[in-house]
């Protein structure tokens, strides 16, 4: 088998100190289980990779993308490709180089050099060897190993190599990437993402310019290579699938009593508080449309809260805090980016929070992001407002002291 896809790992020791939890609650370990995944054709589900390296990558045709991420285990590394559905945890900055990520759902695939070019090994069925799954291949000549990741979860990031990384940032001149790529290879990858379904490039005003697309770090094949115009390389940025917004626009009335949003808002977003808005009980975080990015507002009282710390994500520091209801036993994790440090209701306290997003992460979990600030400058967050009528912060304070009475 080509060792094209599995070398050496530059990455820094996984030692206890520059690992970083993103739950403290949830610790991980890190593995070598590259060169067994190679040699066993089996994919572990809840495999833990360090990222080393993202790459956005443009095949020949335009309208198709592809997400391509360098993992590590610590010893060895391998290319692997992101799932469509996923392409919006890399544009979100979910996923970045230095986190680690847990993989429960993932396959390791081949793609057979033949005299430069590159061709997937055997047929379609023998092409893909699924999580639990053994194959037996005896097919001969060089191929090339790689991973399909299906739905990473973000559970940590290593201090050590984000400092390499910026380290070389600023050590290194701006590199003007060249237009080209294996325009076989990167298609057939796109393809074996997403078999069912190729992925189309959802259309944005905001538009990847030439000096955005990164180069490949590793040549897929030793042939193929085409030079494009660079006006063709501004594709569309990939963005998660967003719901259709007709189908959840309140149907029209007269009646006075109930708040219309006004043009062009949603239902569950406002810059007036006093209108009522759509509420989401906490039990129905996990079981929104989307998993992760659907914004809710969310009326709970405030278990506990930390201090203000350390965060991967802009502004680099967060406050968390648990938030809870009658509608759940669990408590509700919310993760607080955008000026945690004016995030300070006290414990046990009624709040109302406008324009959360939910998120896979601890089963169902919040999260407020520094790039969600209101447009309008307004407030997004309100402990105790009795003074708005919709809000019904009387019955929340009598389950939550009838709760805490009873044990």
């Amino acid at each position: 088998m080509s060792s094209a896809s599995c070398s050496i790992s530059a990455s820094p020791s996984d030692g206890g100190n520059d690992i970083v939890f993103s739950d403290p609650d949830e610790p991980f370990v890190v593995k070598p289980v590259i060169e067994d995944l190679l040699r066993t054709r089996y994919c572990i589900p809840g495999s833990v990779f360090l990222v080393e390296g993202v790459d956005r990558v443009a095949p020949i045709r335009r309208r198709f993308l592809a997400v391509r991420l360098l993992v590590s285990d610590g010893i060895s590394c391998v290319q692997a490709v992101l799932k469509g559905e996923a392409h919006g945890l890399v544009d979100s900055g979910l996923i970045y180089a230095g986190c680690y990520v847990r993989v429960d759902t993932f396959d390791l695939r081949f793609l057979e050099v033949v005299e430069g070019a590159t061709e997937r090994c055997g047929d379609a069925g023998d092409a893909t060897v699924p999580a639990g799954k053994k194959l037996d291949r005896t097919v001969g000549g060089p191929k090339m190993a790689y991973l399909v990741l299906e739905n990473p979860t973000t559970v940590g990031w290593n201090t050590a190599y984000l400092k390499i990384l910026e380290s070389q940032k600023q050590s290194s001149p701006p590199i003007v990437p060249e237009a080209s790529g294996t325009a076989s290879n990167l298609d057939e990858l796109v393809h074996n993402g997403n078999p069912d379904k190729p992925r189309q490039a959802v259309a944005t005003d905001e538009r990847i310019s030439q000096a955005g697309m990164m180069k490949p770090k590793t040549s897929l094949s030793g042939g193929g290579m085409t030079e494009r115009d660079p006006e063709s390389l501004n594709l569309p940025k990939s963005e998660p699938p967003q719901p259709d917004l007709k189908a959840t626009k309140p149907p029209q009335t007269s009646s006075s009593n109930i708040a219309q949003p006004s043009s062009g808002q949603l239902p569950w977003c406002t810059d007036d508080p006093t209108k009522p808005v759509k509420l989401t009980p906490l039990r129905m975080i996990p079981n929104l449309p989307y998993k992760q990015n659907w914004v809710v507002n969310v009326l709970a009282v405030v278990s506990s809260i930390s201090d203000v710390e350390p965060s991967h994500l802009p502004p680099y520091h967060q406050r968390t805090a648990r938030l809870a209801d009658p509608s759940t036993s669990k408590r509700v994790l919310l993760t607080v980016f955008l000026d945690p440090d004016d995030f300070n209701p006290a414990v046990g306290s009624v709040v109302l929070i406008l324009g959360v997003k939910n998120h896979r992460f601890d089963g169902g979990s919040l999260k407020k992001y520094a790039s969600d600030r209101p447009k309008n400058g307004g407030r997004w967050w309100f402990e105790e407002p009795a003074e708005l009528g919709w809000c019904d912060v009387a019955g929340l304070r009598t389950w939550w002291d009838s709760k805490r009475a009873s044990g």
